[in-house]
């Protein structure tokens, strides 16, 4: 019933011979699009077969739409398959269940890429990426860790050639380094290798020493939290967290302005004391009474202003943090003299 109301609704599905020619730039064209969308959602089948056939058939008649239609209608057919395709997870035992699956996957994959290559969007197929990696990552396929690779993989080709702003990589590393935590059924090569280009990519030139010193410290969750289909638990690998916050802190010491240099080792010194009270036990107390030093010598040549004295209060904030960790670790008082 639902791709017969899709058929029936032709006219909003495709150009017409007879529409403006500025029809796709009027909020009437675009509520209509809405509309479509949340057709997808309505699409509902007896069985989960048959929901597939349904899916596929409207993904095939909206992918007809050109694209200006499909930035509004393909991707809810892409979280409709996800969402059968968790549902088929309790089907296991039907006949060719995993090259049913395996179908699903491609048909997401494909629909995304028809976002990329003919609507020319970027962000929405790096989250739709992302979020087809999650989804692998919960299903019990026997090759589902290259699935996830693979999708993971392509996040980070739109990340790397389609994304030209600073603002927005930032935020897709985000969000890649927020599915690499979720996932935990990579096998390790696989995972140390994404893990690799993420690290490297935090620290590209085309960033701010700034943005690349909150990114390293935020990217560097991976080599602590992140789990592989081997490590039974999170990797805890401290000598690639003390690695990326050591590289940090050398980006951040060749900012020219004390007040930005000044933020960002505070920022470190919270990341690391972070690391350190986890037990991290690569991350020694010289490395915190090194960057202490730093930014009391820093403070010195600040200029008076609210920003400094924000900094000092955060600062003074962290030494009080310090203090009441003594009775874990006294040792890191007395180095600090506290």
């Amino acid at each position: 019933m639902s791709l017969l109301c899709v058929r029936f609704l032709h006219s909003l599905l495709v150009d017409q011979t007879d529409q403006p020619t500025n029809a796709p730039e009027t909020e009437d064209f675009e509520d209509e699009q809405h509309l479509v969308a949340r057709l997808v959602h309505l699409i509902q089948a007896e069985s989960p077969d048959e929901q597939f056939l349904l899916l596929n058939n409207a993904r095939k008649i909206l992918g007809a739409g050109g694209k200006i239609r499909i930035k509004y209608t393909l991707a809810p057919i892409v979280f409709e398959l996800y969402k059968l395709i968790l549902r088929f997870v309790q089907l296991k035992d039907e006949e060719n269940w995993e090259a049913k699956i395996r179908k699903m996957f491609m048909c997401a994959m494909g629909t995304i890429g028809a976002l990329i290559t003919t609507a020319e969007m970027s962000e929405l197929p790096l989250k739709l990426y992302l979020e087809g990696a999650m989804v692998a990552d919960k299903v019990p396929l026997s090759d589902s860790a290259s699935i996830v690779y693979e999708f993971i993989s392509k996040a980070m080709s739109v990340f790397e050639d389609e994304l030209s702003e600073s603002r927005e990589r930032l935020n897709a590393l985000s969000l890649i380094t927020g599915t690499m935590l979720e996932i935990g059924n990579l096998p390790s090569e696989n995972w140390l290798t994404l893990v690799g280009q993420i690290v490297i990519a935090a620290s590209a030139k085309m960033f701010k020493k700034a943005d690349q010193t909150q990114t390293m410290c935020t990217v560097v969750s991976l080599y602590w939290k992140g789990q592989t289909a081997e490590s039974n638990g999170p990797v805890r690998n401290g000598e690639k967290v003390v690695e990326v916050l050591k590289k940090a802190t050398k980006i951040a010491s060749q900012c020219l302005e004390p007040i930005v240099q000044q933020q960002l080792f505070i920022k470190i010194i919270d990341t690391l004391l972070y690391y350190y009270e986890d037990n991290c036990l690569e991350i020694t107390e010289d490395m915190l009474v090194e960057l202490l030093s730093r930014t009391k010598d820093n403070a010195v040549q600040l200029d008076v202003s609210a920003e400094a004295d924000a900094l000092e209060k955060h600062l003074a904030m962290t030494l009080q943090h310090i203090k009441r960790f003594k009775e874990k670790r006294p040792e890191l008082a007395e180095r600090l003299q506290l």
